[in-house]
């Protein structure tokens, strides 16, 4: 019997259910295949495995964003619920998922008004009128929390109705808590906040917590006794809650604590800022040389775009941490692009790098640097496998030409990053044999010269250490001289409001 021919009823037979269960027992991935065909044998055998179901459930939720109801097409688990015939039944077996799938078609729904959407319409036509509505009302809000993640107003409304809702209906809060564990590192560790403060008055948060620390889902297991060892702790709740929010804060740091307090590295004159700037560069690299790890004989140009994607994701969450500490903390953001196919083909640079500086009354200015990104032999199948570049001795001078502060990030076979000045490149090439095309560059040459990606982007890209402001030096940067423009543009805004009694300056993007 064919599970993925089971899309309704007429294909379904008596022992679908058995025959899921055997093959859920079996392989850890049929689950999602048999979510992903609509099978009705699901359905059934939640009926009388309940818990099976939803369990594979929460794993399937937690290995993807489900509760961002901007994305293209339906979650796996909506599309399933909607296509099924059997609908109320599953409400029935299953009543904290369905309620969850009505909440997030409904965000979905109010975010994207005028499209057609398919699973979702069918499981509000379905499965709304069977299922809890304060429950579907809570995850309605969920879903856009996570959705306003960029808009700080929008978002701080959202979590007061979400904080509101909690305290009102508590049950509501203890039945959906291990789907709350599962999303809660999707929206920022919202979730552990309200649990700590909940469980510490009512006895159905705790019992549920305390259920949820013997789970078989592992990432719900671990969240739950880490929220129980939060709660722990000795001393009032308030300052239990306002450790857990600097605990967070202080995990995007580069380095904490600081002991002895230096003068500020930059002229933005916030340790806070530019630390949290810093930790969240260092943290992008783990995800990278994870990417590489799986993916490092792509093109250059294809790793370039996703270290900045991945750049971009993670200065973004500094943003969304500091406004759970302050709620007027500055925005951080930069923004990437990709010239078009046809300017590819004059391209000198793999990164252009603007910087754009807006203090009212104090400064004002805009600066760019260029970059050109190499891969290490190691990564390339058909050269030796060694940490050791080979740099185009033409495209190393034109970069010069254009940008004296230049830099070459340098990617090692195990995925980290150098970053080295251009000119020292240069001084090597001028010293070397000048008859090749190429300057072999390995790591014993530029290892007391490199610094880390972290110190280059915060200290002296955001410094003013590094760039010009001249027009030559911005135009190649943003892409508009021919025979020299980047593969990919780095836009970083810093925005200052004016200062009063001598505060920071402050970053926003």
């Amino acid at each position: 019997m064919n599970h993925q021919r089971h899309r309704d009823r007429r294909d379904f037979q008596p022992a679908c259910p058995g025959c899921c269960l055997d093959l859920i027992q079996q392989d850890p991935l049929a689950f999602t295949k048999l979510v992903d065909s609509g099978c009705e044998g699901l359905a059934e055998l939640a009926d009388t495995h309940s818990s099976l179901v939803q369990a594979q459930l929460l794993r399937a939720a937690a290995k993807e964003p489900m509760v961002d109801p901007n994305q293209a097409g339906a979650h796996r688990f909506v599309a399933w619920m909607g296509s099924l015939r059997s609908s109320p039944r599953v409400a029935r077996s299953l009543p904290v998922a369905s309620a969850v799938a009505v909440g997030l078609a409904r965000a979905k729904q109010r975010k994207q008004p005028h499209a057609r959407l398919g699973w979702e319409n069918h499981v509000l036509q379905k499965i709304a009128t069977h299922v809890d509505e304060a429950t579907a009302d809570l995850w309605c809000d969920i879903a856009l929390l996570a959705a306003a993640s960029r808009d700080h107003v929008a978002a701080a409304g959202i979590r007061a109705r979400i904080e509101k809702h909690a305290k009102r209906r508590v049950t509501v809060w203890a039945r959906s808590l291990e789907w709350l564990l599962v999303v809660g590192p999707q929206l920022g560790g919202f979730d552990i906040a309200i649990t700590m403060a909940l469980a510490e008055r009512h006895s159905s948060v705790r019992g549920a917590l305390m259920r949820s620390t013997k789970s078989d889902v592992l990432e719900v297991q671990q969240r739950a006794e880490g929220i129980r060892a939060l709660s722990r702790g000795s001393g009032p709740l308030e300052v239990k809650l306002l450790d857990t929010v600097v605990g967070a804060l202080d995990a995007r740091r580069h380095t904490f604590p600081r002991p002895l307090d230096a003068p500020s590295s930059t002229w933005l004159a916030s340790h806070d800022l530019e630390d949290q700037i810093r930790g969240a560069v260092s943290k992008t690299l783990p995800d990278f040389k994870d990417f590489v790890d799986t993916s490092g004989g792509l093109e250059e140009e294809q790793l370039t775009a996703t270290l900045l994607q991945q750049l971009v994701q993670r200065l973004s969450q500094v943003s969304d941490t500091g406004h759970w500490v302050q709620a007027d903390s500055p925005d951080i953001e930069l923004a990437s692009r990709q010239v078009t196919k046809k300017e590819e083909s004059t391209t000198g640079a793999d990164i252009g790098i603007v910087v754009d500086v807006q203090a009212s009354g104090q400064l004002r200015m805009r600066w760019g640097d260029l970059v050109q990104v190499k891969k290490a032999d190691a990564l390339i199948p058909s050269r030796p496998r060694r940490d050791a570049w080979r740099i185009h001795r033409n495209q190393l001078h034109k970069l010069l030409e254009h940008s004296p502060t230049a830099a070459y990030w340098l990617i090692l076979g195990d995925g980290d990053l150098l970053v080295v000045p251009a000119k020292y490149l240069a001084a090597m090439s001028n010293a070397t044999e000048r008859q090749a095309d190429h300057l072999l560059v390995r790591r014993c040459d530029v290892r007391h010269v490199a610094v880390p990606l972290a110190h280059y982007l915060t200290d002296l890209i955001v410094g003013m250490w590094l760039g010009g402001n001249d027009e030559a030096t911005l135009s190649a940067a943003e892409g508009r001289t021919p025979g020299n423009r980047p593969r990919q543009v780095l836009g970083i805004t810093v925005t200052v409001p004016r200062r009063e009694d001598n505060q920071p300056f402050r970053l926003h993007g």
